[in-house]
């Protein structure tokens, strides 16, 4: 009998156990459920170079370049919902290094909808990667310029506000995608390394409708000539996140930071908080 006893308490001790095993396994589904379907942005500290995720509703993934080393893979992992291994659409704003340096390693680690890119090309060893894996992965590639619009889902838009298609740009950075980020009512203005005088030609060619944004990615991690000052007024960010790290290019520089200061702008900066979260609801 008390051999008995003996085996029906171990059964309950043990199903007791399964049972709060099964329970914290549905509470913690639960919590990823939520996770994947609360929209955020994360501007990722890569070093000196930029890179961004947002996570949409309907487990949408948006990668807006990559920064230079693979490195980049770890933050996207423990940004990205759990067992999510597909990333929507892959922007890269132009081909400099510290901003698709590490895009070969995002296509061999992760599926891939779609790149997104603008007229910048060039003859590095990186670049010529990338293409190729585009190429062998079937990867569908779209070119964009100004008036451009993809939306992922109904309620999020990217509003692409230059290069204009045919334009004359000097140089790489001038060729650098810029765009309105929409997801209901909040808005990310995105401006790769596009400096003042790009941004002088936006705000003239836009009204401050199209510009408004609360967030501005500051253009050129903070370079001397990163804001137009009349691009900044009609965009009317309350936050500017600058992505940077150690250089010897005196970025950020100093006058950038306080014509911010001085527009009551609060200053995000990725080389002193690191990876910078922000909740899209």
């Amino acid at each position: 009998m008390k051999k008995a006893h003996e085996k029906i308490f171990s059964f309950s001790l043990l199903a007791g156990i399964v049972f709060t095993v099964l329970i914290w396994v549905f509470a913690l589904s639960l919590i990823e459920a939520d996770r994947q379907n609360s929209p955020y942005a994360v501007f990722l500290d890569v070093g000196q170079g930029d890179s961004a995720l947002i996570s949409l509703p309907q487990s949408i993934q948006i990668l807006i370049d990559t920064g230079e080393s693979a490195s980049v893979l770890s933050k996207i992992e423990k940004n990205m919902p759990r067992f999510d291994r597909r990333i929507e659409y892959l922007v890269l704003t132009h081909a400099d290094s510290d901003h698709i340096g590490a895009a070969d390693d995002i296509l061999q680690s992760f599926e891939v909808g779609e790149v997104i890119v603008g007229p910048s090309k060039s003859d590095t060893q990186v670049y010529k990667k990338i293409e190729a894996l585009i190429s062998e992965n079937k990867i569908q590639k779209r070119e964009v310029f100004s008036g451009d619009v993809i939306c992922p889902i109904e309620s999020a838009c990217m509003d692409f506000l230059s290069p204009d298609r045919g334009g004359s740009y000097g140089s790489t950075n001038e060729q650098s995608l810029v765009f309105r980020f929409n997801f209901l009512d909040k808005k990310i203005m995105f401006t790769g390394d596009a400096e003042d005088e790009i941004q002088a030609k936006i705000s003239n060619k836009y009204d401050s409708e199209r510009l408004k944004s609360e967030v501005l990615k500051v253009a050129h991690h903070g370079s001397k000539a990163a804001i137009d000052e009349g691009f900044l007024g009609e965009v009317g960010p309350s936050q500017a996140i600058i992505s940077v790290g150690a250089n010897s290019y005196g970025h950020p520089s100093a006058n950038i930071i306080e014509v911010l200061k001085n527009n009551t702008i609060e200053v995000l900066r990725t080389d002193q908080r690191g990876d910078i979260k922000m909740e899209l609801w």
